[in-house]
């Protein structure tokens, strides 16, 4: 099963973002560079450096919105959409359908491109966590 990779699990955990997770990187002392891990030790959870939840594709999705309004076009109502190789969230505008908050991915990769959109729309302010 693909999990978020370590850079965009820091980032996720770095903004708020908490849900049920199976896996974590985690890094000891001496350690150049964070090892996937399931299920921590008491022992481990203690003498880690630094652990970092994972999240799975199943899991980010259900934290997406399943709708959202921007500022910008208040009047819009987006929803998020997965076609082809990118998630986005599009509506239908006076002035025709909108994309908005596109996000790619490689076949296989869509996980980091969940993460992403999700970070982005925290940048964004229009989601918001731990509040």
């Amino acid at each position: 099963m693909k999990v978020t990779n370590y850079e965009l699990s820091k980032k996720l955990q770095e903004i708020g973002f908490k849900a049920e997770h199976e896996k974590c990187w985690i890094k000891f002392d001496g350690q150049s560079e964070p090892e996937l891990k399931t299920g921590l030790t008491l022992g481990e959870q203690f003498s880690a450096e630094l652990i970092v939840p994972v999240y799975d594709f199943e899991t980010l999705l259900d934290a997406l919105p399943s709708e959202i309004r921007t500022d910008r076009f208040p009047d819009l109502l987006l929803s998020w959409t997965i076609k082809r190789n990118a998630i986005f969230y599009s509506g239908k505008h006076e002035f025709g359908d909108m994309m908005l908050f596109i996000e790619t991915f490689q076949e296989g990769v869509r996980v980091d491109a969940v993460a992403r959109l999700i970070i982005q729309l925290h940048e964004q302010g229009l989601i918001k966590f731990g509040e």
